[in-house]
């Protein structure tokens, strides 16, 4: 019996003459289930009341379906790790990897088996495959045309991940692969409203609560139900689960909406409740679902006002990951300068960009919108307003001056600047990639030709430490040791090494690393060169400093080279530094941020309003010294460029990628770097490089951090 209390029976229901038939028919009622059990009757608490199904958060829907879905699906059952899709014939078939894993769905406990049917099995083989289920060895099946594996009768409601040891030569084909038996599947309706469910069936919602709160809502039975029908809450704990309310068909059945008012504890930070339905018979529905907590106490909070600076200077480096920057916690010491800088600043150390490549990273940082989906490249015209409009509407003269391609008027990059210097068409005689040298030059002569006094806002992109990796000589003889390799790290050698043109060895490797490192050494050079001739042109509490990134580079981390295909910490952390003498004290901020936030803050030095279109925050208050409002922030990001994309979700301990792109070529990375699974989920405490997937956890914000990324 569920442990919620008592139903509440309206007395004219009960005629005193026929009270023996109504005690026996209580009695069979409670022989065959027939009572609904229902809340009990706390009033509604005073405090913050959340909606369960709200834009931030997806609802978990899984229903017993027979056949396995092939990925990028997001339901069980399904292949889930080690699995790469074959075509055959116009049919997909799964080959997997010696290590796979599925998924299994299960509403109702109890006896099942997995058939997987193998396509031209090996006659005769003595091949095995090991399955494991939580954990639990099931045992060594041999391999044929049907293999068939007995599941425990006892897995937990919910996903459950079922693991499977091929042999390291295997070559096997998978036509198909189904449960059995299974439960008829159920229908689910999940909007901003309601729950509209039929069994069998389970739907999913894990919030996040720092303390006790009381579940609040209805539910509404089916108008004419059927026998054995059953509708239940239960809340999902890491050890054990407890159901909280209760209804099942019955002859006393209660019609009319049943009120639900529980007290629920949360488990490790999070609330995880399941909706479950069972029978097979007419849906039922959970309307007006809320999580009720205590009201925080009220914290005064007001948006800094600060008198905007005669000059803003955004100075972006390209391609620069923030694992190579001494402040940021590197031991190369190729940032000296940079290193001296954030000495000066208010530093971020948390910074990410949402795009692993140029064009939707700075898209979104000129708009305050985030780009998730591949679409037209251009910055419409007609679009969201820039940085560059902002700051035109408030009296500023503003330019661009960009080393990148991607940055250009020919992607729309100019909209809003009344100058703009494309310098990657100039031909230089120095020799090596100097894109810094060109576009500081080009930016210092038009701040030259403005008349005393005006405001300035300009924008700075340098191609470097970008590929090419060609810096100086100087910096290439101090950071580029002789390993038996003389591979360089032109555009073009490194594409051949990413298709597999090009096979390198680890002094090849380590070499290309070196050129990177040179090449940030030398960006780290012009950055100082650059704010010194600033600092002889303006007075430094009328110069406000912003220097970031764009993106990162991957450099053999996860196998491939350089950016645009994963999702990982060498690609989207990045550096950001706000210096502003004498108004902003040096400081390191431990708050996550990226390139909206961004946006937002300099909107906010503006007074421009928030641009509406993200969910960018402005920074000034962390800048300031302020505590941080969003210690649980997610932070989201998107490879968008990608044909149906790639996804990430961060928060302070997991990260989760979904990786549908298009077809059968799921997963992350491109040639060499290629990895491909669907999704991944990686403990950032146990694995900071994200080099173990364990897509499949059970645990209860791995499912809230899905449920967050795919509401994004």
């Amino acid at each position: 019996m569920p442990t919620t209390g008592r139903s509440v029976w309206p007395s004219k229901q009960i005629f005193r003459p026929w009270m023996p038939v109504a005690k026996c028919l209580l009695t069979l009622a409670s022989v065959v289930g027939a009572l609904s059990c229902g809340p009990n009757n706390l009033p509604i608490p005073e405090g913050t009341a959340f909606p369960l199904l709200d834009r931030d958060h997806v609802a978990d829907v899984l229903v017993e379906a027979t056949r396995l879905e092939f990925p990028p699906a997001t339901g069980g059952n399904r292949f889930l790790q080690g699995w790469r899709g074959k075509q055959f014939d116009g049919a997909v078939l799964m080959m997997p990897q010696p290590h796979a894993r599925l998924e299994i769905a299960t509403v109702t406990p109890r006896a099942r088996v997995l058939v997987l049917r193998i396509k031209d099995a090996p006659t005769g083989s003595s091949d095995t495959v090991q399955a494991k289920a939580e954990g639990r060895s099931l045992g060594s099946f041999p391999v044929n045309d049907t293999i068939r594996i007995p599941l425990p009768d006892d897995l937990p409601l919910g996903r459950s991940p079922l693991d499977l040891e091929f042999g390291e030569d295997s070559q096997l084909l998978v036509v198909g692969a189904e449960i059995q038996p299974a439960h008829p599947a159920g229908g689910v309706e999940v909007n901003d409203e309601a729950i509209v469910q039929s069994g069998w069936s389970m739907v999913e919602l894990v919030r996040r609560s720092q303390g006790s709160g009381v579940l609040v809502g209805a539910f509404e039975p089916p108008s004419d139900p059927s026998g054995g029908q059953q509708f239940s809450i239960v809340r999902a704990g890491a050890d054990q689960t407890e159901t909280l309310f209760e209804w099942r068909s019955g002859l006393l059945r209660r019609s009319g909406s049943h009120l639900i008012r529980v007290p629920v504890e949360p488990e490790d930070g999070f609330v995880r409740l399941r909706f479950v339905a069972t029978g097979t018979g007419a849906a039922g529905t959970w309307r007006d679902l809320r999580w009720v907590v205590p009201a925080p106490p009220e914290v005064a909070r007001s948006e800094p006002v600060l008198r905007p600076p005669q000059i803003v200077v955004l100075y972006v480096l390209d391609a620069l990951r923030s694992d190579h920057i001494g402040h940021l916690g590197s031991s190369l010491e190729v940032s000296p300068l940079l290193d001296a800088l954030a000495q000066e600043s208010v530093a971020f150390s948390r910074h990410r960009s949402v795009a692993p490549n140029t064009l939707p990273s700075t898209k979104s940082l000129f708009t305050g919108q985030a780009f998730p989906r591949q679409g037209g490249s251009k910055l419409a015209p007609e679009g969201p307003e820039t940085l560059a409009e902002v700051f035109a509407a408030a009296g500023y003269r503003t330019a661009m001056f960009s080393g990148n391609p991607n940055v250009s008027d020919g992607f729309g990059m100019t909209r809003g600047f009344e100058h703009s210097t494309e310098d990657w068409l100039a031909s230089t005689p120095r020799g090596y990639h100097d894109s810094a040298e060109r576009v500081q030059e080009s930016a210092l002569r038009w701040l030259d030709s403005l008349s005393e006094g005006e405001r300035i806002f300009v924008y700075v992109h340098t191609l470097n430490p970008h590929n090419p990796y060609d810096p100086p000589p100087a910096l290439r003889q101090r950071f580029v040791k002789p390993k038996g390799s003389i591979i360089e790290g032109d555009t073009g050698t490194l594409l051949s090494i990413r298709q597999h043109r090009i096979r390198t060895t680890e002094a090849d490797r380590e070499r290309l690393r070196d050129l990177y490192r040179a090449s940030v050494a030398y960006a780290d050079q012009q950055v100082h060169e650059f704010v010194t001739a600033l600092e002889q042109r303006y007075q430094p509490p009328e110069l406000l400093l912003i220097v970031t990134s764009d993106h990162g580079e991957e450099l053999f981390d996860h196998g491939g080279v350089l950016h645009g295909y994963t999702l990982h910490p060498e690609m989207l952390n990045i550096p950001l530094l706000l210096r502003w003498p004498t108004v902003l004290a040096p400081r390191v901020v431990d708050s996550p941020s990226d390139n909206l936030d961004l946006h937002e803050t300099l909107r906010s030095l503006l007074k421009a309003p928030p641009s509406g279109r993200g969910d960018g925050r402005s920074l000034w208050q962390l800048a300031l010294g302020g505590e941080a409002r969003d210690a649980n922030r997610v932070q989201f990001a998107s490879a968008g460029s990608l044909k149906g994309g790639i996804f990430v979700a961060r928060s302070r301990a997991l990260t989760m990628v979904w990786a549908p792109r298009q077809g059968t070529r799921w997963g992350q990375g491109e040639g060499l770097g290629r990895s491909r699974d669907p999704e991944y989920l990686f403990d950032l405490a146990e694995d900071p490089r994200e080099m173990h997937n364990l897509a499949g956890d059970r645990r209860a914000e791995a499912a809230w951090l899905r449920s967050r990324l795919f509401a994004w």
